[in-house]
């Protein structure tokens, strides 16, 4: 009589990604391939044709030596196939990831897609915080009639801008913040006065809202450059403008008066 059959080792499957889910992962890369910059898709014969493979950045199926290389190593989810594991690479990329796997590229990847994840939420931010149209006008006049350049003796004093940043903040766009401080601050106040006289109240209220949505990006993350940088882009959205410079002026303006870092 023969021996039973042996029952087939459990192995987790594999779960084919949804288009929906490529899409949303290829987006979120911009799409181009993160560790080489080149295109994830191609055209070709009238049709846009896959560039790329979705690569697991922890393996779904670790070898013995996988599993001993990567021991300790922070995963971005217990589940494997959770799109937070996951990445889209192009195929020379993908291959050159894993095989053979490392411990550097593994580290890499995953602070890339942490970084990814963090911009991600902050864009959520931007349609769950609500900011006054009236700002665009700021902005608007700010672009269409800018101050004089102010004579040497004449600029605003930035102090509390280099009592409020610390070291994570990029020391070049601390010397633009007190830059624009020292050439706009008194300008943009003017211009806020002038728009309460139209609007009353308006000043105060985008100021309020601009504290918040300040609160709400450090909750997420307490790096200043990237909170910075996330409220200037908040501040861009509200204008047709379309001036990144106008809003980082803006933003300096709430870094000096207190509404953004403490």
């Amino acid at each position: 009589m023969g021996r039973p059959p042996r029952a087939a080792k459990s192995v987790k499957a594999r779960r084919s990604p949804t288009e929906n889910r490529n899409i949303r992962l290829v987006t979120q890369v911009g799409g181009l391939c993160p560790r080489c910059q080149a295109p994830l898709t191609y055209e070709k014969a009238g049709r846009t044709h896959k560039g790329y493979e979705i690569a697991h950045i922890y393996p779904l199926h670790p070898t013995p030596a996988e599993r001993r290389l990567l021991q300790g190593e922070q995963m971005l989810s217990s589940d494997v196939d959770h799109e937070d594991n996951l990445i889209p690479l192009c195929k020379t990329c993908h291959g050159k990831f894993d095989k053979p796997r490392t411990v550097d590229d593994y580290r890499q990847l995953v602070l890339l897609k942490r970084q990814l994840i963090l911009r991600d939420s902050e864009k959520v931010l931007w349609h769950q915080y609500h900011i006054e149209q009236e700002l665009a006008h700021v902005i608007d006049s700010l672009v269409a009639s800018p101050p004089p350049l102010s004579p040497p003796g004449l600029t605003y004093d930035a102090k509390r801008v280099s009592e409020k940043t610390d070291a994570t903040l990029a020391a070049l766009t601390r010397q633009e913040v007190l830059r624009h401080v020292q050439d706009y601050y008194q300008y943009v106040s003017e211009l806020f006065t002038n728009l309460d006289s139209e609007h009353p109240g308006s000043a105060d209220l985008i100021a309020q809202q601009v504290r918040i949505f300040y609160l709400a990006q450090k909750r997420i993350n307490g790096n200043q450059e990237r909170i910075f940088r996330a409220v200037s882009a908040w501040i861009l959205a509200s204008s047709a403008s379309g001036s990144p410079h106008a809003a980082d002026i803006v933003a300096s303006f709430f870094v000096q008066h207190c509404e953004v870092f403490e």
